[in-house]
């Protein structure tokens, strides 16, 4: 995540459920590369339950090196609470693609986000199928590389061990500390 939430106007009270709009710029990198602008709208849970609700975001990058844009829809969205996850379904929307992505046929999969670190750690997960794949490719991508500035070279490798941060991070954090 680059950014907090923006928010698009006050917290809306209808029928006793509170709702917030607004959106958040993401920068992703794996299999798919590029940035993301996250629109949402979010039901607040109470007494420690999660926020719900659903959006969209417009993708602008590359997926498996093709470069265009596209936009897709968020569901089933699950956030905060005292878990501190958060998860959504996402699906392209169909025809959306410009670019190399104009004949991506199918997108969609999870993402999802551990909030209790100071730094929070976030995957996406799914399919992708371009006209002429026989079968979907697997999505693999992380947001933006993680600050690692501020955890003790112990904490990092701890990190490592538990499948938190992968050896290649950890070895990019060691040599930029020498």
């Amino acid at each position: 995540m680059l950014e907090a939430p923006t928010l698009s106007g006050p917290p809306v009270t209808e029928d006793g459920v509170t709702t917030i709009s607004g959106s958040v710029p993401i920068v992703i990198r794996g299999t798919v590369e590029g940035s993301a602008i996250v629109s949402f709208t979010l039901a607040l849970g109470v007494d420690g339950a999660p926020n719900t609700g659903a959006g969209g975001f417009v993708f602008e990058g590359s997926i498996a090196g093709r470069v265009g844009t596209l936009e897709a829809t968020l569901d089933n969205w699950v956030a905060g609470g005292d878990a501190a996850f958060t998860s959504a379904h996402f699906e392209m929307v169909p025809g959306s693609g410009t670019g190399d992505l104009s004949n991506l046929v199918e997108y969609q999969g999870m993402v999802q986000r551990e909030e209790t670190r100071e730094v929070p750690v976030g995957i996406a997960f799914g399919t992708y199928r371009f006209t002429g794949d026989s079968s979907p490719s697997e999505v693999k991508a992380e947001e933006e590389p993680k600050d690692l500035s501020k955890y003790s070279i112990a904490e990092l490798f701890a990190m490592e061990a538990a499948g938190e941060i992968s050896e290649d991070e950890l070895a990019a954090e060691l040599e930029r500390r020498n």
